[in-house]
């Protein structure tokens, strides 16, 4: 580094970040601390390390239209590319050149950055995301301006993500060429130019954000570079604008009161399994070794629907080194099934296996090829050939689905649909001094599982021996079994753990399992099918979507009168597993009115089946009275929690379908909560920083929650086995750990009724022999269950050990116990099963609440969320860790859900777009809070539940729509500036771009005194 600084073409990511940081105390070099901030934020530290600068730029070169942040700040800084060529030719090309320069036999050797004085030059550089890292951009940018001792400009501005041909806005740079940068009507006119500029070039396609967003974010994204750049004193409202958001370290509290009343039960231990997981040890389906012949599955899916399958032609595929057989429905020897009312009661429709001659929609399985190994299998589906016939034009969203009359269903599934209201709507309506009407959509979110659908499917000499990443044993079991046409007792099925699953894994592992089970029966050899992300998510449905409608009558003091809610859920392209009968009985939430007339339909999309998800339902039902919490104080002029109190149920009067209401208790933890968020405070502090800030706002909501558990669907079988050498205890139990802690719970329990230490508890796969005809695991109640049919199958052993105990003395340990049992005849195992029906309260309520803390970048809808208080009941909690660390996934879950997983199919033939990590961003490590307290409420005395303990993995995720709502007062203070009052419609997720656009900033409104 001289006169110029030299980088070499291969040169890491990471290494040029360095290199820029220590250039930025050279003279001539300050500008490369921005650009090396700004490489920070390309993707992640793994990629950094391994990507190289010429990576990068060859892949822009060759995808014009991808939004390099390389390219778009070495442009910026006017940097060279010097290309060497095949016969040793050398030569320097701008950015701009390099892009048009063919390429063949050419590589890039290094890069060019230029001295600049430090004193005339200011640069920034920005780029907005779907989320805070590892993504690509809406739109990046990079000003490099210069300005003289009077003011004179030059100006190079660079964008990426407006299209694949415009990446330097000359007509602008043209404009402020020697104009003075202290005349504020100049960087006014210089905007409104760069506005007709990008709106001339701007792009549009369905996977890509809207033009009006990337054009409005370029012309704003100009307007904070001038916020910093102006030379003239600037309005003190004004000057946040200038900056991005700063994210501190993120910081959590946990807290909680351990019990020590019945030891081990309360204690805060880690789960069994993870530092197995941890080291990578831990065994998944695809971890478990290749056995000889063993083959390989990959499922073919349409590339449209919905249309009729004309002809599949899969020759090419059958070309490939290594392929072996492509099945279709026609192989199929048994039932072409996985899913209908003959493998559980919540399907309703058929779900065939392969399509046989009706597409329903785009990404439908139509067959399986088999291979030598996965990767030969996975090629080889996309050379499979498939014709169609009388292709229709999809409907792809519930609002759409509303307009069609057939695809719209009372969802009367689980019972008649009066059982959802109570009291007269209509005449209670009359008593209201204010009607408010609204509606509302909540999109979908997929199931992001560290495990995709995994099958191993081993033919043995009586039937199958069955592997499947799974929830749902029984209706697997039954599935293959039905698939290939053998009695279920001939399938053996067997499942240490399961990769995450949230509901995905419930019934649509059946498909897979089906499809692989055929393959292994057919070929009489070993089959196993491991699904890449992009093909689970074409072939199968994630979070079901909602379109919801309201009328409320309310007094003018706020108090809520009648409520009349329709429910609109989208359950894709059949109406198994429709969820809106849980949003119906969860609306009800915490509050109390007169009357309610609540409807659950079920609408028909052309789409994939949608299915259950982490609070399937119960999302939606409390998300929609929270929301109109917030309706209604807008709506009166009021303070949204005062209104949230003032139509809160009092203690003792009945919940819905007269569940007893601890009003006391509830109350007691809304103070609890008030106290220790410092909520007031921080209230008053948010509306003076919105008063003070015109460009950055926050948001702040305290919001509750009552959600009705209900375990009386539940049906498990457990087992306890003593060994009669050494005392030590083997558990199989009819729940599957898919990570939620289970099998540490379980252990906890055995530990306390047997008064021995969990580490002499082995938890073992579960399985179809011991555990048969077991309900899937989920619904939040499958732990607690199993535990209390563990606990009383300890008890049943030790009334049979307590005899001989007595008998032995004071002074026998465990092991004597057990040895002296044995000789003495007595059986050293117990069976227990739960039925959720007779054996516990199975109908209670969860309560919670939950402060949540937003802040957001009015210019580019970027918004971060600064804090989240939670406290919730969990009653007598077993395993309080696991409880705490379930509550923190669950809201971040829901986070993901509101505020970053969009759902993106083509509008023509309703592909998914958002079928990868490219497109489709959960939550990373950098979008949870900044500062994250959750407490479990105190309450001993819960009666209530599975051995007093309340359900924790799927109530907390329905709390984080009170992240929307403080995004919402954040955009409505905003919106206040901007001369807009009114309530507004605030659909999920709230990305980045609806935030943005929802403040309503424009070139009227950007000023600087």
């Amino acid at each position: 580094i001289k006169n110029e600084m030299i980088i070499g073409g291969s040169v890491p990511l990471s290494t040029f970040i360095k290199v820029l940081k220590d250039a930025s105390d050279l003279d001539g070099f300050a500008y490369s601390s921005a650009l090396a901030d700004h490489l920070q934020k390309v993707a992640n530290l793994a990629v950094r390390n391994t990507g190289s600068v010429a990576g990068n730029l060859m892949l822009k070169h060759r995808h014009p239209e991808f939004p390099s942040d390389l390219f778009v700040i070495l442009e910026a800084v006017g940097a060279l590319v010097k290309i060497v060529s095949g016969n040793g030719d050398c030569k320097a090309l701008t950015l701009a050149m390099f892009l048009a320069e063919d390429m063949k036999k050419k590589i890039i050797a290094s890069i060019i950055l230029p001295k600049l004085s430090n004193a005339q030059t200011y640069i920034r550089t920005y780029k907005v995301t779907p989320r805070a890292v590892n993504s690509h951009a809406y739109v990046n940018a990079a000003f490099h301006f210069t300005k003289d001792d009077n003011n004179a400009m030059t100006a190079r501005i660079v964008f990426g993500g407006i299209s694949a041909s415009f990446n330097r806005a000359t007509k602008t740079e043209e404009f402020f060429l020697g104009k003075n940068a202290a005349d504020p009507n100049v960087l006014i006119e210089g905007l409104k130019i760069l506005n007709n500029e990008v709106r001339l070039s701007v792009t549009t396609s369905p996977i890509e954000t809207s033009a009006e967003y990337r054009v409005s974010l370029a012309v704003s994204l100009l307007y904070k570079f001038f916020l910093y750049f102006y030379p003239g004193k600037l309005d003190e409202k004004l000057q946040s604008g200038g900056s991005i958001l700063q994210r501190g370290v993120s910081t959590a509290v946990h807290e909680f009161n351990p019990s020590t009343e019945e030891f081990p039960i309360g204690k805060p231990i880690p789960k069994l399994e993870g530092r197995a997981q941890a080291a990578g040890e831990s065994q998944f389906i695809s971890d478990i070794p290749a056995l000889p012949t063993q083959l390989y599955g990959a499922i073919v899916v349409t590339e449209c629907g919905p249309a009729k399958l004309a002809e599949i032609d899969p020759r090419e595929a059958l070309e490939i080194e290594g392929v072996i057989r492509f099945l279709t429905a026609k192989d199929i020897p048994g039932m072409n099934a996985f899913h209908s009312s003959i493998h559980t009661p919540f399907a309703v429709e058929e779900e065939q296996i392969f399509a046989d001659s009706e597409i329903l929609y785009a990404g439908q399985p139509v067959g399986l090829i088999v291979a030598t190994s996965q990767m030969i299998a996975n090629r080889a589906a996309k050379h499979v050939k498939i014709s169609y016939a009388d292709v229709r034009k999809p409907i792809l969203t519930p609002e759409e689905a509303c307009e069609h009359p057939e695809r719209v269903f009372l969802n009367e599934y689980f019972g008649p649909i009066e059982q959802y209201s109570m009291g007269n709507y209509e005449e209670s309506l009359k008593k209201a001094e204010k009607v408010i009407k609204g509606q509302w959509n909540m999109g979908g979110q997929f199931h992001f599982t560290m495990e995709t659908h995994s099958v191993l499917c081993v033919p043995n000499e009586d039937g199958m021996d069955a592997y499947v990443s799974t929830q749902d044993i029984d209706l697997n079991q039954i599935a293959i079994a039905r698939a290939i046409g053998l009695n279920v007792n001939r399938i053996n099925m067997q499942i240490r753990r399961v990769g995450g699953s949230f509901g995905h894994k419930q019934s649509r592992s059946a498909m897979p399992a089906s499809a692989c089970a055929v393959a292994a029966y057919l070929l009489n050899v070993p089959v196993s099918i491991h699904m890449d992300l992009y093909s689970m998510w074409e072939a199968f449905g994630g979070r079901q979507p909602y379109h919801v409608k309201y009328e409320v009558g309310i007094t003018k003091d706020g108090k809520m009168i009648a409520a009349k809610v329709d429910f609109y859920n989208d359950t894709g392209c059949d109406k198994n597993e429709a969820a809106s009968f849980q949003a119906a009985l969860q609306f009800y939430n915490c509050y109390d009115a007169e009357a309610y007339k609540i409807t659950p339909y079920v609408v028909l999309t052309d789409t994939p089946s949608t299915t259950w998800m982490r609070a399937p339902g119960s999302e939606c039902g409390i998300a929609m009275s929270e929301i109109i919490m917030d309706h209604i104080a807008s709506e009166l002029g009021l303070d949204p929690f005062n209104v949230r109190l003032k139509n809160v149920r009092t203690h003792g009067s009945p919940g819905h379908r007269q569940l007893p209401w601890d009003g006391e208790n509830f109350q007691k933890l809304i103070d609890k909560l008030r106290v220790s968020s410092n909520y007031d405070e921080r209230k008053l502090r948010i509306r003076k920083f919105n008063e003070e800030n015109r460009w950055k706002k926050c948001g702040i909501s305290f919001d509750l929650m009552g959600y009705v558990m209900d375990s009386s669907w539940c049906k498990y079988n457990v087992i306890v086995s003593i060994y009669r050498n050494d005392g030590t205890v083997a558990i199989a139990h009819g729940g599957i750990e898919v990570g939620q802690g289970i099998n540490t719970k379980v252990a906890q329990v055995a530990a306390k009724e047997l008064g021995i230490s969990v580490d002499m508890i082995s938890v073992k796969p579960t399985n179809s022999l011991t555990n048969p005809n077991s309900a899937p695991t989920g619904g939040s109640t499958t732990s607690d269950a199993n535990c209390w049919a563990i606990a009383e199958a300890c008890k049943e052993l030790m009334s049979r050990l307590n005899p001989i105990k007595q008998k032995l003395g004071k002074g026998a340990n465990w092991i004597q116990l057990v040895s002296q049992a044995y000789n003495d005849n007595v059986d050293l195992c117990a069976r227990k099963y739960f039925n959720g029906n007779v054996d516990v309260k199975h109908h209670f309520y969860v309560i919670a609440g939950i402060v949540s803390e937003v802040e957001v970048d009015v210019l580019t809808g970027e918004r971060q969320v600064t804090r989240v208080d939670i406290c919730e009941d969990a009653g007598r909690s077993i395993s309080p860790k696991i409880d705490l660390c379930q509550i923190e996934g669950a809201l971040v879950m829901g986070l993901g859900m509101y505020l970053t997983e969009i759902v993106k199919r083509d509008p023509n033939s309703g592909k998914l777009l958002t079928n990868g990590s490219w497109e489709y961003k959960p939550p990373t490590a950098l979008d949870i809070p900044i500062d994250f307290r959750i407490s479990l409420y105190d309450n001993p005395n819960n009666t209530a539940g599975v051995m007093r303990s309340k359900a924790v993995g799927e109530p907390p995720l329905c709390l984080s729509v009170s992240v929307l709502n403080a995004l919402r007062h954040a955009i409505s203070s905003a919106r206040k500036d901007a001369g807009i009052e009114k309530w507004f419609q605030f659909d999920s997720p709230a990305t980045v771009e609806q935030v943005q656009q929802l403040c309503h900033s424009s070139i009227a409104q950007f000023r600087f005194a």
